[in-house]
């Protein structure tokens, strides 16, 4: 004879199922399914407590390791020299920042010898005897210091002091002469490109404000994005240094290059420091 269990809450009801927490017997009105299992409605909402208590407790966790490894990770990188506080793509531009202001110092008595040089066997046509001589001087030195720098030392001043490199793309090994000189005139390629849109942009503008007898803020806005993306499109060879897993400019793809982080270890071992034992060459 079957023996019919009646809801706990409901006797008028027959029970479906039992509560995997309490083991009461309850109808399909008092069921609160969890992750496929019954429950009645004091223990699901007790079960939904602790399952929220226990999540924020790992995020706590989780918080609390993710500041610890940070803490690690810093203070790591304090010992060996180079904490990374910036992105790779700002610390290249402020790289070729310092390297740009050093051409133009070292360009500067170039000029005036060029400039010089020229008037002893050419006469000034139009007065484009200065500024030929300023192209001159500042394509001799870019030219040499970047080809040199990055081939002899793998760096130029300012990417020596901002702690950046430039490596082999396959390897990572030391730049060769043909790849700094091909690296170069990738840079030069890109920078005048981008350059020539700097100007066809402003081209743009102007032209657009002459034919329009005055821009409204529509005509103004059109003209605008439309030079700015002639621009961005003949900047692409720069602006791709700021895509990608490597961050690699026409120039390094030219050259087959990767500017990376250098990190430099320091010359006293972490056992020296609490030792005071010179460390053997070679060990």
């Amino acid at each position: 004879m079957k023996v019919e269990r009646r809801c706990d809450n409901h006797p008028d009801r027959e029970a479906s199922s039992f509560c995997v927490g309490c083991g009461k017997a309850i109808c399909p009105e008092c069921e609160r399914p969890q992750a496929g299992r019954p429950y009645c409605a004091p223990c699901a909402k007790a079960r939904k407590k602790e399952k929220r208590k226990a999540n924020s407790q790992r995020r706590a966790e989780g918080i609390g390791s993710g500041i610890a490894g940070a803490a690690r990770a810093a203070a790591e990188g304090a010992k060996h020299g180079a904490p990374e506080k910036f992105p790779k793509e700002a610390l290249r531009a402020a790289a070729f920042a310092v390297d740009a202001a050093a051409i133009v110092l070292i360009s500067i008595p170039l000029t005036l010898i060029f400039r010089a040089a020229s008037m002893q066997w050419m006469s000034d046509i139009g007065g484009m005897g200065y500024p030929v001589s300023v192209y001159l001087s500042v394509l001799t030195v870019s030219s040499l210091y970047f080809i040199l720098w990055h081939w002899r030392g793998g760096a130029t001043p300012g990417k020596a002091l901002l702690g950046l490199k430039v490596k082999a793309a396959a390897g990572g090994g030391p730049v060769s002469a043909a790849a700094s000189v091909w690296r170069w005139i990738g840079m030069l390629a890109a920078i005048i490109w981008a350059a020539a849109g700097a100007a066809i942009m402003w081209r743009i503008i102007l032209w657009g404000k002459y034919l329009t007898k005055g821009l409204s803020m529509p005509q103004a806005v059109v003209v605008f994005v439309f030079g700015a993306a002639v621009m961005a499109a003949l900047s692409s060879g720069l602006l791709i240094t700021l895509v990608g897993k490597h961050k690699r400019g026409f120039h390094d793809l030219l050259g087959g290059t990767v500017v990376e982080r250098e990190i430099k270890k320091n010359r006293r071992r972490e056992s020296e420091s609490q030792t005071g034992e010179v460390p053997v060459r070679g060990d």
